[in-house]
Formats: structure tokens, sequence, C-alpha cells
């Protein structure tokens, strides 16, 4: 995966973002796949907000990150 600086900050982050604003329109187990599937391709880049779902998107992630 590329990696490119973020801003002025120092760090690196790969070139690509997982977008977890629809994560909770889909099931735990599919939600869990495509997680997997990103960090299997070297993307741990991912972006939420507590207003994703009303914070329903976090806990999606959480529970599939487990």
């Amino acid at each position: 995966m590329k990696l490119i600086p973020l801003g002025k900050s120092g760090l690196s982050v790969p070139s690509v973002a997982v977008g977890c604003m629809r994560l909770v329109d889909v099931g735990e187990k599919e939600a869990e796949a495509l997680l997997d599937a990103a960090l299997e391709l070297g993307c741990n880049f991912f972006d939420h907000a507590d207003i994703y779902g009303q914070g329903a998107c976090e806990s999606r992630f959480a529970q599939a990150v487990r």
C-alpha cells in the first residue's frame, strides 16, 4: 500500500482510507469480512465519526475488529 504524508504531522498514512459511514447497513459478519480484507490489503486507515449512524457505525467497527 502506497503511503502518503498526513499534512505536516510527520505521519504517513495509506493512500486509501476505508469509509465506515454505512458500516451499520451491513451485518456483523459482512462488516468483519470487509475490514479483514482491507487489513489484508495493507489498509489501516479507517474513517469514522460518532455522527455516522449516531454512533452505531463505531460500535459495528469495534465488534468487527475484535
